[in-house]
């Protein structure tokens, strides 16, 4: 996916209008216009990339498309919340995340009134 299209799913995952994204890191209406606009040669800066993952709270790769193990869709741009808990989960060491997705699945089933079977 292009950073332009990225920029406009993280704005609308906010819903906020391009205007109020400038605003928010502190660039012009127009230049903002310029980072959204499709086939555009207009790039935010490194300052500004940076301003706009932390007001996304997202990694500049995600934003610059060039982290190959996430795709953005609209199922992963997620709430802040939900978002802050798959970064904690992210952050486990692989066996703990294994442990932690094996009790999360556990759990839904009791609370869907199944039977855990394993």
């Amino acid at each position: 996916m292009e950073t332009n299209e990225i920029l406009k799913q993280l704005r609308k995952k906010k819903n906020l209008s391009q205007s109020e994204m400038a605003d928010a890191i502190g660039v012009s209406l127009s230049s903002y216009q310029k980072y959204e606009r499709k086939k555009s040669t207009s790039m935010p800066s490194i300052e500004v990339l940076i301003r706009i993952a932390q007001f996304h709270d997202v990694s500049v790769d995600l934003i610059l498309g060039l982290n190959s193990t996430i795709k953005l869709t609209d199922a992963q741009i997620l709430p802040d919340i939900e978002n802050k808990i798959v970064q904690e989960f992210m952050s486990l060491p692989p066996e703990t995340r294994l442990a932690v997705y094996d009790t999360v699945c556990h759990l839904g089933k009791i609370l869907a009134g199944q039977q855990y079977a394993d």
